[in-house]
């Protein structure tokens, strides 16, 4: 589907709901997970979901972020945003820095939805060893879905 965007707006112009309708509506789901969470070879859900009210034929970006440390040598942590039923809607590989090195990761994605209600959730493993997600006390980060409007498709 083309991309609808909005024209130039004029001085005494009449805005239309068509043009308000062009408009990104925003953020429509933010969840976070404040424990730790401790990643081995097994895919798995972390804990941390976002549902939102979808609206057919419109944009909707996936942003997930999070702190984490390889605890065992891990090659990469894979995270996978799904839907309820484990389908992967969009992915993510972030190579591991060695024993004991920190990161911090986002990765987003983008696409249409059905219209209804839609949730999402976040899952994830390790290549080899294991990785530790961090959203605990003592860690001023934590782990987030950010489901965002971006505009009409």
């Amino acid at each position: 589907m083309a991309i609808n965007p909005n024209t130039d707006f004029s001085s005494g112009a009449v805005l239309t709901a068509a043009q308000q309708d062009r408009f990104p509506r925003g953020v429509m789901a933010y969840s976070t997970k404040t424990t730790d969470y401790f990643a081995n070879t097994t895919l798995t859900d972390i804990g941390l979901s976002a549902t939102f009210t979808a609206v057919a034929n419109r944009y909707y970006k996936y942003t997930f972020g999070v702190y984490a440390t390889d605890s065992n040598s891990a090659s990469y942590i894979y995270t996978a945003i799904t839907d309820s039923a484990n389908a992967v809607k969009g992915d993510n590989y972030t190579v591991s820095l060695g024993v004991g090195r920190y990161l911090g990761y986002t990765f987003s994605y983008v696409s249409t939805e059905s219209a209804g209600s839609v949730t999402r959730k976040a899952r994830v493993n390790t290549g080899v060893g294991t990785a530790t997600l961090y959203a605990g006390s003592g860690h001023a980060n934590f782990i987030y879905l950010l489901v965002e409007d971006i505009g009409p498709a």
